[in-house]
């Protein structure tokens, strides 16, 4: 169950110093120029608690590691965010995403704070996927995801959720 005075928004480029912080004390290797793409893009999401980042998510929205092209000629036209709802009101659809990388905070940990990082990006982005190692896998089970072996790899597993 998530903290309650935790909410999920999308990353500010201006947090990008808070948002590396949890990623690299969680030990986890984001790319720079994915990092900075995901925060001009509203591609990170960010778990904030009393003004502080206590968790992040980092998608890369520009193309899923499943073979779908994002961006670039051979998916231009479903890059596209702007789109009209029913009541004649312009929205943002988003296609797929990968999450390159989600940490949180050590003492925020075990608490709901990683499944309502994932949770909104699933309703952003769909569908969406992740690698990750066999220990996270009920993690992502319990979220609906459907898991394979990635590349044969029984210690790596790709999850996606439609």
């Amino acid at each position: 169950m998530a903290e309650r005075d935790v909410t999920v928004r999308p990353a500010r480029p201006d947090e990008r110093v808070a948002v590396r912080r949890v990623l690299d004390a969680a030990v986890l290797a984001v790319d720079d120029e994915l990092l900075a793409r995901a925060l001009d893009d509203e591609g990170a999401l960010v778990a904030v608690s009393e003004g502080r980042v206590v968790g992040a998510l980092v998608a890369d929205t520009a193309g899923a590691r499943d073979g779908t092209e994002r961006d670039g000629e051979a998916g231009e036209e479903e890059a596209s965010d702007d789109a009209t709802n029913d009541d004649g009101e312009e929205s943002r659809e988003r296609s797929g995403a990968h999450v390159d990388a989600i940490a949180v905070t050590r003492r925020r940990r075990a608490r709901g704070v990683g499944t309502a990082l994932v949770t909104a990006a699933a309703e952003r982005w769909r569908p969406l996927s992740a690698d990750f190692d066999a220990d996270v896998r009920p993690f992502y089970e319990k979220l609906g995801f459907e898991i394979g072996a990635l590349d044969g790899d029984e210690e790596r597993h790709r999850g996606r959720l439609h």
